[in-house]
């Protein structure tokens, strides 16, 4: 199960819990966790769908997305794109590329406008 956590009413990030135990409240991997002060589990899909959401919202645009690449055989890369018709028809403009696609999420999420963190 996936719990969402809010910071100052927005959400925060997601994270994987095991369980929710009567006494000591939300359970992950064996132990007790503060929901208020929890890392995200950047492998849970919820969680990445999260960060897109807020990628999106930092950009005012809906159309961003992500995308896999293959660099040789064995090595991938993760881009965050964004629509670009000048470019050509059905064209994109990267705006991060990191080797998993959480690490591009943040990344694009630091370089949005107003962030003040350059890609």
């Amino acid at each position: 199960m996936s719990v969402r956590l809010y910071q100052g009413g927005r959400l925060h990030g997601l994270c994987r819990i095991d369980y929710c135990d009567p006494e000591w409240g939300p359970i992950s991997n064996g132990a007790p966790m503060d929901t208020g002060e929890s890392t995200p589990d950047l492998r849970d899909p919820c969680t990445l769908g999260g960060l897109l959401s807020l990628v999106r919202e930092a950009y005012s645009n809906p159309h961003i997305t992500t995308c896999v690449g293959l660099l040789g055989r064995e090595r991938v890369e993760w881009d965050v794109e964004t629509p670009d018709p000048r470019d050509q028809p059905g064209g994109y403009r990267e705006i991060t590329t990191r080797p998993s696609e959480a690490e591009a999420l943040v990344a694009a999420l630091e370089a949005a406008p107003g962030a003040g963190v350059t890609p």
